[in-house]
């Protein structure tokens, strides 16, 4: 397995591999055309932040990477273990 940094999600390798694992079906409430926009919305711009893996020359999976805070994910007074 390979992992590779940048991939164009509008690209017709990522949509393939989009379509062939389900992406492109609407199941259990979700539209998952719109996931794909919703992507393609993030990584506008920076498609570095798009990770693919691949086997076998194959797109088999996929991540987005984004600059995150811990301070931004607090909620409340942090936990004391041992009091």
């Amino acid at each position: 397995m390979r992992f590779e940094v940048g991939c164009d999600p509008e690209s017709e390798e990522f949509k393939d591999y989009w379509s062939r694992n389900g992406y492109g079906l609407e199941h259990r409430g979700y539209d998952h055309d719109r996931l794909l926009e919703v992507l393609v919305d993030v990584v506008k711009g920076n498609f570095l932040q798009l990770i693919v893996w691949r086997e076998d020359g194959k797109i088999v999976g996929h991540s987005v990477w984004h600059e995150s805070n811990t301070e931004e994910h607090r909620k409340g007074k942090p936990q004391r273990h041992g009091r």
